[in-house]
């Protein structure tokens, strides 16, 4: 009665009642063309209104899984079809854009943010801190692996010489 007083919002609210009862199987099944047209033409009206498209979707997919058998049998039902096969094909390609754009700003509005609020005094200087204290630290490690690099050298230059000394001595006995 509401889909043919055309009351879209009385029609959704039957639906959703029906869907929380899970009725809406038994409530849209058994329905020949002359009664399907009235619901497809709805749910056409209601797939890309906002606040409609959540439960439209659902009974959408519903009356596919229900009426895909007879798809061919009627001219009339198969052009619905195809205009809400077009609806929602234009749908997803639209949120599609909308994901890109939102991410889009997602990012300018992270930059945005990060100049706004840029990284407290006190972390810079702690990061500072450790900065200096890992050089230093650093700068001790070298300089032991250098003097123990030198004192590797003078021992080699002592038993070098050493070597030679008594090479010479060997020779001049």
């Amino acid at each position: 009665v509401a889909i043919k007083a055309k009351d879209p919002l009385t029609v959704h609210s039957v639906l959703e009642d029906l869907w929380r009862r899970d009725g809406l199987e038994i409530a849209l099944g058994g329905r020949d063309s002359r009664r399907l047209s009235p619901m497809l033409e709805y749910l056409i009206y209601a797939l890309p209104h906002p606040h409609l498209s959540q439960t439209a979707l659902h009974v959408t997919a519903i009356v596919i899984d229900l009426y895909k058998s007879i798809v061919g049998l009627s001219d009339d039902i198969d052009y619905l079809f195809k205009t809400m096969n077009e609806l929602v094909n234009n749908m997803v390609m639209k949120y599609k854009i909308l994901l890109k754009l939102q991410g889009s700003l997602d990012m300018i509005l992270s930059a945005q943010d990060i100049v706004a609020n840029p990284v407290p005094q006190k972390m810079l200087n702690l990061a500072e801190k450790i900065n200096k204290m890992m050089e230093k630290t650093r700068f001790k490690f070298e300089s032991q692996a250098n003097d123990e690099e030198d004192d590797d050298m003078k021992e080699k230059e002592i038993d070098s010489n050493n070597d030679k000394q008594t090479h010479d001595k060997m020779e001049t006995d």
